[in-house]
Parts: structure tokens; C-alpha cells; sequence
């Protein structure tokens, strides 16, 4: 009797799919037919706007967001790129700027699933320049949990004028200017504009600056250099410089010491 050869067909059948479907699923792609990035890569977002994927969205659950990247705790952007809760209970973010590299922690409180937020706090921001800012009291327990607490004026200033060996002279005002001479982030004792006439980012210091020795650092990825000119009580003169000697528009860091 002939015996059918239809099982060895499916067979090797079979194994022909499983070992296409392994070759072609070594990277997964979601909105993506050549994924390179990773093991799993996403493109696209909810609505076109922010959010990537949520975790766990029948309870408290987390989110990722693209374009200022973001960790949603219990926080998601809708369809429209509205804030809104994943589910019942409080609700958080960390996310890092796309203005000046910043890394920012946030607090929603609390609301329902699917409810907008509409207020938020940001207790912990630590700036792309390296300062951390902390908007609110600092509590700090030792080993024996004791608990201290450290309060911070609204714009806090330290003050040293201490000199010598082992001792340092503290910023009493800083913050960081934009390419368009606006101030973005810093103390509120000092503005910022930029004269096209001057070809000079001009800053205004409300504060006694005839002793203050200003420290300036271009924020760019060319070689550039900043020099400093006291015009007048409180008013400094900022230069940005390129290596051929020519001013130019960037933005920088400033630093203010009494």
C-alpha cells in the first residue's frame, strides 16, 4: 500500500513558518517595518502627540511619552495631548527638557481615572547646568531618625565672604539666557535683554554688583568664548564670540558672585 505523504509535508511545512517567523522576529516593530532601535521599537504616538504606551492601565499604571521624554506615574496625554489620570489615586511624572536638558519631577495629586489635571507642583528640578533646585523643605533624617528640616527662601541666596584655603564664595544670583536674550530659568534678582545695536546681551543686576565677580559659559556645541564689561551700577554687558573674533547670538549660563 502507498503510504501518504501528507504528514511529511506539514510537517516540514511547520518547521519552515517556525523558523521564518523566529528569523523575522528578532527585533519587534509597532508602527515600524525595519526595527533597529531595539528589541521591541514603537513609533507613533496616542493622536500623533505623546504617549507611546501605558502599562497597567486598568489600575495606577505607568506611561512612556516621546518628545519630552516622560515616565508617567498614574499620568498619561490623551488623544487631544491633554494631562489626564490613568486610574483612581494620586499621580506624578518625571520628565526631561527639551529647552535646557533639565530633569523635572512632578505632582498631579489626586483625581479619578480619565480626569484632566489641571494643577501640578514641581517639588525637585535639577537643571541641565547642574544646579538642583528644591521648591519647598528639605528634610534630612541621620541614623539615630531624627528628623531635621532645612527651609529654603522662595529664591534662595547664600552669601559667603569668607576667602582663603578650604573656603568658597557662593552664587548669590544665577540662571541661564536664551539665544533671544530672554531669561528662561534663574534668581529673580537679575534680567536679561538682548541690543542688536550692541550686538551685547545686557544684564540688569537689582542687587550691589560694583564688587561682584560675573562668571559666563556659552551653551554651545561650536567653540565659542563670553566676555563681561561693567557699564554702569548693575548693568553688565554680556559678549558671546566665535574663534574668528566675531560676536555672535548664543545662549549661556551666568553666574554672580559677591
Amino acid at each position: 500500500m502507498k503510504k501518504s505523504l501528507l504528514p511529511i509535508r506539514l510537517v516540514l511545512f511547520s518547521i519552515i513558518i517556525l523558523i521564518t517567523v523566529n528569523a523575522a522576529a528578532q527585533n519587534v516593530g509597532i508602527g515600524t517595518a525595519n526595527p533597529q532601535k531595539g528589541r521591541l521599537e514603537i513609533t507613533g504616538a496616542l493622536g500623533g502627540h505623546t504617549t507611546v504606551l501605558t502599562i497597567g492601565s486598568d489600575g495606577t499604571g505607568i506611561s512612556l511619552q516621546r518628545n519630552w521624554p516622560t515616565i508617567g506615574l498614574n499620568q498619561y496625554r490623551d488623544a487631544s495631548n491633554t494631562q489626564r489620570f490613568i486610574g483612581a489615586g494620586y499621580a506624578g511624572s518625571i520628565f526631561l527638557s527639551q529647552d535646557d536638558g533639565g530633569l523635572v519631577f512632578a505632582q498631579f495629586g489626586q483625581g479619578t481615572a480619565n480626569q484632566e489635571i489641571t494643577d501640578a507642583t514641581y517639588p525637585l528640578y535639577i537643571t541641565g547646568f547642574g544646579s538642583t533646585i528644591v521648591n519647598g523643605a528639605l528634610r534630612l533624617k541621620n541614623t539615630a531618625y531624627v528628623e531635621k528640616e532645612i527651609v529654603f527662601e522662595p529664591t534662595p541666596k547664600i552669601v559667603s565672604t569668607s576667602t582663603g584655603t578650604f573656603r568658597n564664595l557662593l552664587a548669590f544670583a544665577y540662571g541661564f539666557v536664551t539665544v533671544d536674550g530672554a531669561k528662561y530659568r534663574g534668581t529673580d534678582n537679575f534680567t536679561c535683554t538682548y541690543n542688536s545695536g550692541l550686538q551685547s546681551y545686557l544684564i540688569y543686576f537689582t542687587e550691589d554688583g560694583d564688587n561682584g565677580q560675573v562668571m559666563v559659559t556659552p551653551r554651545s556645541q561650536v567653540a565659542c568664548y563670553a566676555t563681561t564689561i561693567r557699564l554702569s551700577q548693575g548693568i553688565f554687558a554680556v559678549n558671546i564670540w566665535n574663534n574668528s573674533g566675531q560676536k555672535i547670538k548664543e545662549g549661556f549660563s551666568i553666574t554672580i558672585f559677591q
